[in-house]
Protein backbone atom coordinates (compact mmCIF):
# COMPACT_ATOMS: atom_id res chain seq x y z
CA UNK A 1 0.00 0.00 0.00
CA UNK A 2 1.98 3.13 -1.24
CA UNK A 3 1.71 6.14 -2.95
CA UNK A 4 2.21 8.86 -4.87
CA UNK A 5 3.23 11.08 -5.50
CA UNK A 6 3.29 12.94 -5.64
CA UNK A 7 3.42 13.23 -6.63
CA UNK A 8 2.37 15.98 -6.68
CA UNK A 9 3.90 17.47 -6.13
CA UNK A 10 6.20 18.05 -8.55
CA UNK A 11 4.18 20.76 -9.83
CA UNK A 12 6.01 23.59 -12.27
CA UNK A 13 4.43 26.55 -12.08
CA UNK A 14 7.01 28.48 -10.67
CA UNK A 15 7.86 29.88 -13.94
CA UNK A 16 6.27 31.91 -16.49
CA UNK A 17 6.54 29.88 -19.52
CA UNK A 18 7.16 33.21 -21.34
CA UNK A 19 10.90 34.22 -21.33
CA UNK A 20 10.70 35.37 -17.68
CA UNK A 21 12.13 38.84 -16.43
CA UNK A 22 15.73 38.57 -14.73
CA UNK A 23 15.45 38.14 -10.97
CA UNK A 24 13.08 36.58 -8.50
CA UNK A 25 9.65 35.34 -8.24
CA UNK A 26 7.88 34.05 -5.28
CA UNK A 27 4.69 32.07 -6.07
CA UNK A 28 1.58 30.62 -4.04
CA UNK A 29 -0.76 28.47 -4.99
CA UNK A 30 -3.68 26.16 -4.43
CA UNK A 31 -4.20 22.54 -5.33
CA UNK A 32 -7.13 20.33 -5.78
CA UNK A 33 -6.10 16.75 -6.81
CA UNK A 34 -7.72 13.60 -7.26
CA UNK A 35 -5.90 11.00 -6.01
CA UNK A 36 -5.96 7.20 -7.22
CA UNK A 37 -3.97 4.36 -6.06
CA UNK A 38 -4.07 0.89 -6.18
CA UNK A 39 -2.23 -2.08 -5.34
CA UNK A 40 -2.29 -5.43 -7.57
CA UNK A 41 -1.19 -9.22 -6.74
CA UNK A 42 1.35 -11.32 -8.17
CA UNK A 43 -1.51 -12.11 -10.94
CA UNK A 44 -2.29 -8.64 -11.54
CA UNK A 45 -5.21 -8.71 -9.29
CA UNK A 46 -6.80 -5.48 -7.67
CA UNK A 47 -5.69 -6.06 -4.16
CA UNK A 48 -7.41 -2.66 -2.88
CA UNK A 49 -7.79 0.92 -3.78
CA UNK A 50 -7.57 4.51 -2.35
CA UNK A 51 -9.33 7.43 -4.26
CA UNK A 52 -10.49 11.25 -3.71
CA UNK A 53 -9.68 14.38 -3.69
CA UNK A 54 -6.28 15.82 -1.36
CA UNK A 55 -6.54 19.99 -0.91
CA UNK A 56 -3.01 20.99 -1.03
CA UNK A 57 -0.47 23.98 -0.76
CA UNK A 58 2.27 25.08 -2.92
CA UNK A 59 4.77 27.69 -2.20
CA UNK A 60 7.81 28.22 -4.77
CA UNK A 61 10.27 30.28 -5.81
CA UNK A 62 12.58 31.06 -8.87
CA UNK A 63 15.32 32.84 -10.56
CA UNK A 64 16.17 33.45 -13.76
CA UNK A 65 19.14 35.06 -15.93
CA UNK A 66 18.90 35.49 -18.87
CA UNK A 67 17.96 31.85 -20.80
CA UNK A 68 18.86 29.96 -17.40
CA UNK A 69 16.26 29.45 -14.32
CA UNK A 70 16.78 26.89 -11.22
CA UNK A 71 14.16 27.10 -9.09
CA UNK A 72 12.36 25.20 -6.25
CA UNK A 73 8.85 24.26 -4.70
CA UNK A 74 7.47 22.84 -1.57
CA UNK A 75 4.08 21.18 -1.57
CA UNK A 76 1.63 19.32 1.30
CA UNK A 77 -1.51 18.15 0.45
CA UNK A 78 -3.64 16.01 3.37
CA UNK A 79 -6.96 14.82 3.45
CA UNK A 80 -9.08 11.45 4.30
CA UNK A 81 -10.07 9.70 1.11
CA UNK A 82 -12.22 6.35 0.89
CA UNK A 83 -9.98 2.70 1.27
CA UNK A 84 -11.77 -0.13 -0.32
CA UNK A 85 -9.81 -3.87 -0.53
CA UNK A 86 -9.61 -6.82 1.61
CA UNK A 87 -8.11 -8.65 4.83
CA UNK A 88 -5.00 -11.57 4.41
CA UNK A 89 -7.59 -13.76 4.41
CA UNK A 90 -9.70 -12.46 1.01
CA UNK A 91 -12.64 -11.00 3.27
CA UNK A 92 -13.98 -7.51 1.56
CA UNK A 93 -13.55 -4.42 3.81
CA UNK A 94 -13.73 -0.48 3.66
CA UNK A 95 -12.64 2.43 5.57
CA UNK A 96 -10.65 5.93 4.76
CA UNK A 97 -7.06 6.44 5.17
CA UNK A 98 -5.86 9.64 6.55
CA UNK A 99 -3.53 10.78 3.61
CA UNK A 100 -0.67 13.28 4.04
CA UNK A 101 2.37 14.12 1.61
CA UNK A 102 5.07 16.33 0.99
CA UNK A 103 7.47 17.26 -1.70
CA UNK A 104 10.70 19.19 -2.22
CA UNK A 105 11.55 19.47 -5.47
CA UNK A 106 14.86 21.73 -7.07
CA UNK A 107 15.11 21.96 -11.01
CA UNK A 108 16.95 23.85 -13.73
CA UNK A 109 16.23 24.95 -17.07
CA UNK A 110 17.16 25.96 -20.31
CA UNK A 111 14.94 28.57 -22.57
CA UNK A 112 15.90 28.44 -26.34
CA UNK A 113 14.97 30.56 -28.95
CA UNK A 114 11.65 30.55 -29.97
CA UNK A 115 10.63 28.31 -33.07
CA UNK A 116 7.75 28.84 -35.44
CA UNK A 117 6.26 30.74 -32.12
CA UNK A 118 7.18 27.97 -30.20
CA UNK A 119 9.17 28.74 -27.18
CA UNK A 120 10.82 25.19 -26.19
CA UNK A 121 12.40 25.13 -22.37
CA UNK A 122 14.36 21.80 -21.28
CA UNK A 123 14.62 21.64 -17.62
CA UNK A 124 16.07 18.44 -15.32
CA UNK A 125 15.67 18.39 -11.30
CA UNK A 126 14.97 16.07 -8.94
CA UNK A 127 12.42 15.81 -5.70
CA UNK A 128 12.46 13.98 -2.20
CA UNK A 129 8.85 12.96 -1.65
CA UNK A 130 7.15 11.43 1.51
CA UNK A 131 3.62 10.07 2.05
CA UNK A 132 1.69 8.55 5.49
CA UNK A 133 -0.78 6.65 4.88
CA UNK A 134 -3.16 6.08 7.87
CA UNK A 135 -5.36 3.14 7.01
CA UNK A 136 -8.17 3.46 9.67
CA UNK A 137 -9.62 0.60 11.71
CA UNK A 138 -12.88 -0.93 10.64
CA UNK A 139 -15.30 -3.84 10.64
CA UNK A 140 -15.97 -6.32 8.76
CA UNK A 141 -20.00 -6.84 7.06
CA UNK A 142 -20.71 -9.45 9.90
CA UNK A 143 -18.97 -7.20 12.17
CA UNK A 144 -15.44 -8.64 12.73
CA UNK A 145 -13.18 -5.99 13.79
CA UNK A 146 -9.97 -5.25 12.10
CA UNK A 147 -7.27 -2.77 13.02
CA UNK A 148 -5.74 -0.24 11.04
CA UNK A 149 -2.04 0.22 9.55
CA UNK A 150 0.22 3.10 9.50
CA UNK A 151 2.87 2.81 6.34
CA UNK A 152 5.04 5.62 5.60
CA UNK A 153 6.69 5.60 1.95
CA UNK A 154 9.86 7.79 1.10
CA UNK A 155 11.89 8.28 -2.38
CA UNK A 156 13.52 10.39 -4.66
CA UNK A 157 12.70 10.96 -8.13
CA UNK A 158 14.54 12.42 -10.55
CA UNK A 159 12.86 14.06 -13.89
CA UNK A 160 13.86 15.51 -17.32
CA UNK A 161 11.14 17.83 -19.20
CA UNK A 162 10.42 20.29 -21.27
CA UNK A 163 7.87 23.24 -21.85
CA UNK A 164 6.43 25.28 -25.07
CA UNK A 165 4.70 28.22 -24.69
CA UNK A 166 2.42 27.99 -27.91
CA UNK A 167 -1.08 30.34 -27.66
CA UNK A 168 0.60 33.77 -26.31
CA UNK A 169 -0.63 37.78 -26.06
CA UNK A 170 0.51 40.88 -24.71
CA UNK A 171 -0.51 39.46 -21.28
CA UNK A 172 -1.66 35.84 -21.74
CA UNK A 173 0.59 32.57 -22.04
CA UNK A 174 -0.58 28.76 -22.70
CA UNK A 175 1.52 25.99 -23.19
CA UNK A 176 2.24 22.29 -22.54
CA UNK A 177 5.09 20.99 -19.86
CA UNK A 178 5.65 16.92 -20.38
CA UNK A 179 8.04 15.65 -17.89
CA UNK A 180 9.67 11.75 -17.75
CA UNK A 181 10.41 10.37 -13.86
CA UNK A 182 12.46 8.15 -12.78
CA UNK A 183 11.35 6.45 -8.60
CA UNK A 184 14.63 6.12 -6.83
CA UNK A 185 15.33 4.15 -3.56
CA UNK A 186 11.74 3.86 -2.73
CA UNK A 187 10.79 2.85 0.88
CA UNK A 188 8.08 1.35 3.50
CA UNK A 189 8.02 1.87 7.39
CA UNK A 190 4.88 -0.02 8.43
CA UNK A 191 3.36 0.19 11.44
CA UNK A 192 1.27 -2.68 12.63
CA UNK A 193 -0.68 -0.79 15.96
CA UNK A 194 1.67 -3.41 18.25
CA UNK A 195 0.02 -6.55 16.56
CA UNK A 196 3.36 -7.26 15.28
CA UNK A 197 6.79 -5.24 15.07
CA UNK A 198 6.96 -2.86 12.89
CA UNK A 199 8.87 -3.22 9.43
CA UNK A 200 11.03 -1.39 6.70
CA UNK A 201 10.56 -2.81 3.31
CA UNK A 202 12.76 -2.01 -0.15
CA UNK A 203 10.35 -1.41 -2.96
CA UNK A 204 11.14 -1.65 -6.73
CA UNK A 205 12.04 1.48 -9.03
CA UNK A 206 10.00 2.43 -11.54
CA UNK A 207 9.10 4.99 -14.30
CA UNK A 208 6.32 7.51 -14.62
CA UNK A 209 5.06 10.83 -16.23
CA UNK A 210 3.43 14.32 -15.68
CA UNK A 211 1.96 16.79 -18.39
CA UNK A 212 0.34 19.94 -17.55
CA UNK A 213 -1.64 22.95 -19.43
CA UNK A 214 0.11 26.05 -17.67
CA UNK A 215 -1.76 29.12 -18.37
CA UNK A 216 -0.48 32.54 -17.25
CA UNK A 217 -2.05 35.92 -17.22
CA UNK A 218 0.00 39.20 -15.96
CA UNK A 219 -2.53 41.16 -14.26
CA UNK A 220 0.17 44.13 -13.87
CA UNK A 221 4.43 44.32 -14.45
CA UNK A 222 4.68 42.44 -11.23
CA UNK A 223 2.03 39.79 -10.52
CA UNK A 224 1.06 37.04 -12.60
CA UNK A 225 -2.28 34.54 -12.06
CA UNK A 226 -1.20 31.31 -12.58
CA UNK A 227 -3.41 28.43 -13.41
CA UNK A 228 -2.38 24.76 -14.18
CA UNK A 229 -4.25 21.53 -14.86
CA UNK A 230 -2.27 18.19 -14.99
CA UNK A 231 -2.36 14.90 -14.95
CA UNK A 232 0.59 12.42 -13.53
CA UNK A 233 1.34 8.35 -13.10
CA UNK A 234 3.96 6.66 -11.98
CA UNK A 235 4.67 2.66 -10.52
CA UNK A 236 6.23 1.40 -7.08
CA UNK A 237 7.57 -2.19 -7.57
CA UNK A 238 6.56 -5.11 -5.67
CA UNK A 239 9.12 -6.10 -2.48
CA UNK A 240 10.93 -9.11 -1.38
CA UNK A 241 9.05 -10.89 1.49
CA UNK A 242 10.83 -10.54 4.32
CA UNK A 243 9.97 -12.41 7.98
CA UNK A 244 7.67 -10.89 10.08
CA UNK A 245 8.10 -10.97 13.43
CA UNK A 246 6.29 -10.60 17.13
CA UNK A 247 8.68 -9.60 19.78
CA UNK A 248 11.15 -11.11 17.84
CA UNK A 249 9.82 -14.35 16.91
CA UNK A 250 8.97 -14.96 13.45
CA UNK A 251 5.10 -15.24 13.31
CA UNK A 252 5.19 -15.15 9.00
CA UNK A 253 6.18 -12.93 6.00
CA UNK A 254 4.92 -9.60 4.57
CA UNK A 255 5.43 -8.38 1.27
CA UNK A 256 4.97 -4.91 -0.68
CA UNK A 257 2.72 -5.36 -3.48
CA UNK A 258 2.97 -3.55 -7.02
CA UNK A 259 1.05 -0.40 -7.12
CA UNK A 260 0.51 2.47 -9.36
CA UNK A 261 -0.89 6.05 -8.54
CA UNK A 262 -2.51 8.30 -11.12
CA UNK A 263 -3.63 11.39 -10.35
CA UNK A 264 -5.26 14.76 -12.13
CA UNK A 265 -6.32 18.29 -10.27
CA UNK A 266 -5.98 21.86 -10.86
CA UNK A 267 -3.28 24.23 -9.52
CA UNK A 268 -4.37 28.11 -8.92
CA UNK A 269 -1.98 30.74 -7.85
CA UNK A 270 -0.11 33.49 -8.01
CA UNK A 271 2.94 34.67 -8.71
CA UNK A 272 5.17 37.85 -7.83
CA UNK A 273 8.50 39.18 -9.14
CA UNK A 274 10.62 41.05 -7.27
Amino acid sequence: MRHLPIISGLLFLLSPLAQAQDGFHLSLAGDLMHFDYREYGEQGNLLDRENGFLPGLLLGMDYSQGPWQIAGTLSYHSGDIAYTGQTNSGISISTTTRQRMTDAELRAGYQFQPVRQITPTLYAGAANHRWRRDIQSTHTSSGIPVRGLLETYRWWQAFLGVKMSGIKTASFDWGLDARLIRIIAPTVDVDFSGLYDNSHLDLGERWGFRLALPMSYSMNHSTTLVLEPYLERFSLGRSSTIPLTSQGVVRGTVTEPDSTTSNYGIVLGIQKFF
